[in-house]
């Protein structure tokens, strides 16, 4: 049996900032399955700034789900053509297949903590244009 640890979140790779060539302060995210070693599950740490806007969206085909907990701030997912508000505490399932984008909204961060089973993470698709910029 594996002896649990402690990580912090400042030590795992920050995902916005290395793929993305995103600032912290824009997009902070933070992939932990395999800075903890999951086996069974993803779950990571995303940090939008205020008023941050996605306009890329993602799925992960082939099944599976996603659940975004808000644990502060407030914030718009939009899942396929569906737009839903969400404010801390508040949490949504997303099932694998379907794209989605999350934006904060207001003065202050949202903070998400996402767990998922998704099978095959880099087997990822993204969609550039999925939400405008000004819908």
């Amino acid at each position: 049996m594996d002896q649990p640890e402690v990580l912090a979140i400042a030590d795992a790779p920050n995902w916005a900032r290395e793929r993305f060539g995103l600032d912290e302060t824009e997009l902070d995210m933070r992939i932990l399955r395999g800075a903890l070693g999951c086996r069974h599950v993803g779950v990571s740490y995303v940090r939008f700034g205020p008023g941050w806007r996605l306009t890329v969206g993602h799925r992960h085909p082939g099944g599976g789900e996603e659940v975004y907990v808000l644990v502060e701030g407030s914030a718009r997912i939009k899942v396929e053509n569906v737009v839903l508000e969400m404010d801390a505490p508040s949490a949504i399932r997303v099932h694998g297949d379907c794209f989605r984008a999350i934006r904060a909204e207001g003065d202050a961060p949202a903070v998400f903590v996402v767990a998922g089973t998704i099978d095959d993470p880099s087997a990822t698709e993204f969609a550039r244009d999925f939400w405008s910029e000004d819908e």
